[in-house]
């Protein structure tokens, strides 16, 4: 059903549109592709970078 500014209140539709909120909040699945190893070793780089001092910004 579509969902509109003419029928957004119409329960059918609002039921839809809730049932479309619930799958955004949820996401895309995680990818199966990537190697646990692989992805550790990423997170690993990604923290060292942002924990840098060099990202420290004082004004």
């Amino acid at each position: 059903m579509y969902v509109s500014w003419s029928n957004h209140l119409d329960p059918v539709a609002t039921t839809v549109r809730m049932a479309e909120e619930t799958a955004a909040r949820k996401g895309d699945p995680p990818t199966q592709k990537l190697d646990a190893a692989w992805r550790q070793k990423l997170e690993d780089a990604l923290w060292a970078l942002l924990n840098a001092p060099e990202w420290v910004f004082v004004p």
